[in-house]
């Protein structure tokens, strides 16, 4: 049997309409937005602050945003930078850093489903525990860099270095940072003329060597203004890149030492001696040779001269050393501890110095300056971490053009750095490195 239903009123769906508004009105649905979260602010006891953030996603599953939608600011506002932008589900603490100054506040702003959550960091923010365990960089500005100076040197522009900038990477000297500057090829004189110009207008004596020896190196070496540092971004047309320079890593050691005895050197001189050709015998002890040094300083551990000739006096040292250039600031004088050791050797060579620890333009200049004064044998207990050591670069050809010449040598420090090393049974790989300089079919592995 058939049933017949009666189709509802007109007025009763328009009830259950007013109905469904008003509860759902009443009820409103919760909006599941990701927060960004400040866990707290570490004082990094150098004048800096790092601001470590987090965030929560009351979601089940992982929400990614556009990227322009989670922006990060800094420097008081003047810097932004873009934010994480991919949130997995929950609560998730420490997914980055951001160092500041104490004037300074970080700002992270998410936009999430059309509402804005931000948050503030600044030096009164929550401190973070002393056992958190955080590892922070140096310097601040830590992440990617684009910028022809980069991070480094961003970070003193920033003012985000540090009341005291690192010592492991500046070196500053009058509230100036000897920066190295690479001008892109055919630009050395075009980078003189605007470093010496406005707006940057560095007077001659801030260069580290004379205008008239950058015409036959690669970059520009030059004590710099830290606030201008920024502004060499606006000069990429003729500028490469520019970057601290590095600070040199010499050997250290004492003025007395056992080397002359641990290599038995003082048996050779006792031991042997030569028949010249004019019929003379005379001891093996270095006579008719030169070597030249390669180090921070010969006279400067006080700031100005003053051991070396106590050193002259006690016979540490032979009276005629050949200072070709001296460091200007004060030093350790380990050049001249070298010196000590080469007299001990070989006490009847003669001796020249010059300094090379600044940077590896001064060491090339430095090495050139030996060689063409007549040394036989160059040493050195220099390390620049930035030279090249895949392939040849301007220092190596200096050498080897120098040791090719019968009777040259030169001598440098392959490490001497105490208990500073690694050491574990090599492990080959099966394959030849995929490398753009390793030629097809070689046996090379690494």
């Amino acid at each position: 049997m058939k049933k017949n239903y009666a189709s509802p009123s007109p007025t009763l769906l328009i009830n259950l309409l007013l109905f469904f508004l008003i509860s759902t009105q009443a009820f409103p649905q919760k909006v599941k937005d990701i927060e960004p979260v400040l866990i707290c602010v570490k004082d990094l006891s150098n004048g800096l602050y790092q601001a470590s953030f987090g965030y929560y996603n009351p979601t089940n599953k992982e929400v990614i945003i556009d990227e322009s939608a989670s922006i990060i600011k800094s420097n008081n506002g003047k810097k932004l930078a873009k934010g994480l932008n991919k949130f997995k589900p929950g609560s998730v603490d420490k997914v980055f850093t951001k160092e500041f100054g104490p004037k300074d506040y970080v700002e992270w702003t998410i936009i999430s489903n059309g509402n804005t959550h931000t948050v503030y960091a600044n030096a009164n923010s929550a401190k973070c525990s002393e056992d958190d365990g955080f590892v922070f960089p140096v310097t601040g500005n830590n992440g990617k860099s684009y910028d022809l100076i980069g991070q480094e040197l961003s970070s003193l522009c920033d003012n985000v270095a540090g009341e005291t900038p690192s010592e492991l990477i500046f070196q500053v000297s009058a509230g100036k940072v000897l920066v190295e500057i690479v001008p892109k090829a055919s630009q050395m004189a075009a980078v003189l003329s605007l470093l010496q110009g406005a707006p940057f207008n560095i007077p001659v004596s801030d260069f580290l060597l004379d205008l008239s020896q950058y015409n036959d190196l690669a970059a520009i070496d030059v004590y710099f203004n830290p606030q201008a540092l920024c502004a060499l971004n606006g000069y990429g047309n003729i500028i490469n890149f520019a970057r601290p320079v590095y600070p040199a890593y010499n050997n250290s050691g004492g003025v007395s030492s056992q080397g002359d005895n641990a290599q038995q050197s003082n048996l050779v001189r006792e031991s042997f001696r030569l028949v010249k050709s004019d019929g003379n015998i005379v001891a093996v002890d270095g006579t008719g040779i030169k070597v030249g040094v390669l180090s921070d300083s010969y006279d400067m551990a006080l700031g100005v001269p003053g051991y070396a000739a106590l050193d002259i006096a006690n016979g540490e040292l032979p009276e005629n050393v050949e200072v070709l250039k001296d460091n200007v600031y004060k030093s350790t004088d380990e050049g001249r501890a070298m010196m000590q050791i080469i007299h001990d050797v070989a006490p009847g060579a003669s001796l020249a110095f010059h300094t090379a620890t600044a940077s590896p333009r001064q060491f090339e200049v430095g090495f050139n300056a030996l060689k063409d004064a007549g040394c036989d044998i160059i040493v050195d207990d220099i390390t620049f971490i930035t030279e090249p050591f895949f392939g040849i670069g301007r220092i190596s050809e200096s050498v080897q053009s120098y040791v090719n010449q019968t009777g040259k040598f030169h001598y440098t420090s392959a490490g001497n750095i105490a208990n500073k090393g690694y050491q574990a049974t090599f492990n080959t790989s099966s394959s030849l490195p995929i490398t753009n300089f390793i030629p097809s079919g070689s046996p090379t592995r690494a």
